[in-house]
């Protein structure tokens, strides 16, 4: 094992990325058991996410053609990735020695949703023994041992397994791979780190298969999508005060003192990131603005007998907070999302309620209209009125998505069950329900 892991490293040895990150990245991955490539292509990942190109490593022609396989089919598409720029930002803003642990959840993730062949959890030890030699003593012993038929049959079978072209699957990296990157320290267990791929990926679904209600029947005092020009958004009038938010039309102009063209980061940049630029703000107008509040009631946790959706092949928990996600974003379809704020009521106890009250913290952490009330019991976050319940308890008072059936219903208040074919109907049925009763 160890002459093979000697070997890689030593033909990725032209990859410019220091040997102790190359290291760290690698007990990271040891340490959380997460899927791994080759050892060789983890410094060559870890040079794609620092925005890095590689060279061909000085070897005979065969395992360099392997070596560009793997350039071509994997680290050259994600490396042009739009959103490989993004997490080599999200990365770079962390501190020096949080950086590796980040970068291995994010590889681990990634290989676990692309289901990339020729991946498998870092062997165990694998750290301490790199620990114990000098990158020298690796690289010397890996090129060594190159001209061992056995161990390069080994090398090029594992880089040609992972070099495969991208079948069904994108190469790319994806919106939960960012957030991971920013949040890795609050998704700090498999099950986290899990529920939040997850609850993200059904509330992709919802968005994706639900239909949405017809615009012209609807009551809402909202309209869809509110003119820029509206006199509430531009209010009439001129300057009343400064504030540390606002368009950058409006900043003072004596913030622009802190530019430095020749700076890498300059004051204005970091007074900009630190929400420290100051801004004029506009007197108010006299046509009073409106905004709505929807409150959505729903239950965290498992079911003492857990049920499995199969139209998402998840556990029914994931699915309703998938549910509530995706519902929320399709609101900002029929009502201007500057005027919309959530009240978000999960209720129920428990370690596993408590796992997903931090997913909830982490997915709305800059969603200033976003607000997270926990509540210990269905009783309690009724008290709140909200807009919509999910339970499994009998209730008129609200509108209710009933989940006691195998198939959840819609329920308006003081009405009978609305059926549904599938929780797409269900998840219309809540739709249009918010959309045309204000």
């Amino acid at each position: 094992m160890n002459d093979a892991i000697a070997i890689e490293l030593a033909i990725a040895s032209g990859a410019p990325v220091p040997y102790p990150r190359t290291l760290a990245v690698i007990a990271a991955l040891e340490v959380q058991g997460l899927p791994s490539p080759p050892i060789g292509v983890i410094p060559l990942l870890i040079a794609t996410l620092d925005g890095n190109d590689m060279n061909v490593p000085p070897v005979d022609s065969v395992l360099a053609q392997s070596f560009e396989r793997c350039q071509q089919y994997i680290l050259r598409p994600l490396r042009r990735h739009p959103n490989t720029t993004l997490i080599m930002d999200e990365i770079a803003l962390l501190p020096d020695d949080e950086q590796p642990t980040a970068i291995a959840l994010v590889l681990g993730q990634w290989l676990s949703r692309t289901l990339r062949p020729g991946t498998q959890p870092v062997p165990p030890g694998t750290s301490r023994w790199l620990d114990q030699h000098t990158e020298a003593d690796v690289v010397e012993r890996g090129f060594n041992q190159t001209d061992d038929p056995i161990q390069r049959e080994s090398l090029i079978n594992r880089w040609d397994a992972f070099s495969q072209p991208p079948g069904r699957h994108d190469v790319g990296f994806d919106r939960t791979d960012q957030l991971l990157a920013r949040h890795h320290r609050a998704l700090d267990s498999h099950s986290k780190r899990f529920r939040f791929r997850r609850y993200l990926e059904i509330a992709a679904q919802f968005e994706q298969h639900t239909p949405l209600p017809r615009q012209d029947v609807a009551t809402s005092p909202m309209p869809r999508n509110r003119s820029l020009r509206d006199p509430t958004t531009y209010p009439i009038g001129g300057y009343s005060g400064i504030s540390n938010r606002g368009p950058l039309q409006n900043i003072l102009p004596s913030e622009l003192a802190y530019l430095d063209s020749t700076a890498e980061l300059d004051w204005f940049t970091a007074r900009w990131i630190s929400n420290e630029l100051l801004y004029y703000t506009r007197e108010v107008s006299g046509i009073q603005q409106t905004s709505r509040t929807i409150r959505l009631a729903f239950p965290l946790g498992l079911y003492p007998d857990p049920i499995v959706d199969s139209t998402f092949n998840s556990r029914r928990d994931l699915v309703i907070v998938g549910s509530v996600l995706g519902l929320m974003q399709q609101l900002k379809h029929h009502i201007d999302p500057a005027y919309l704020r959530f009240l978000l009521i999960p209720y129920g106890t428990g370690p596993a309620a408590d796992d997903v009250l931090d997913v909830l913290r982490v997915r709305f952490e800059y969603a200033h209209a976003t607000t997270i009330h926990r509540r210990a019991s269905c009783t309690e976050a009724r008290l709140h009125e909200p807009d919509i319940l999910w339970t499994t308890d009998p209730c008129r008072e609200h509108a209710v998505v009933d989940l006691s059936t195998p198939i959840p219903c819609f329920t308006p208040p003081q009405k009978r069950v609305v059926a549904s074919d599938s929780w797409f109907e269900t998840q219309a049925h809540a739709l249009a329900w918010l959309v045309h009763h204000p």
